[in-house]
């Protein structure tokens, strides 16, 4: 719900990375390779359930509203 996207490490799961996109989620993350690269994709934007919850979150109330697609390579 906080924006937050984090890498982890899977032997050991030391975190990797972590970055907040400044909005909540509307679908869980997917990866996918090209050319022999792994990616992963996430759509940011709350759902209507999620953004309900937003306004009675007082602390996330400045959550962006809009979709938008991010890709990390790995």
């Amino acid at each position: 719900m906080d924006g937050t996207v984090a890498a982890f490490d899977d032997s050991t799961l030391d975190e990797l990375w972590k970055i907040n996109l400044g909005s909540g989620f509307g679908a869980p993350p997917m990866t996918f390779e090209v050319n022999g690269k792994q990616y992963i994709a996430i759509a940011s934007g709350p759902s209507p359930t999620s953004r309900t919850k937003l306004l009675a979150t007082p602390e996330l109330k400045d959550q962006h509203s809009a979709t938008v697609l991010y890709v990390f390579g790995l």
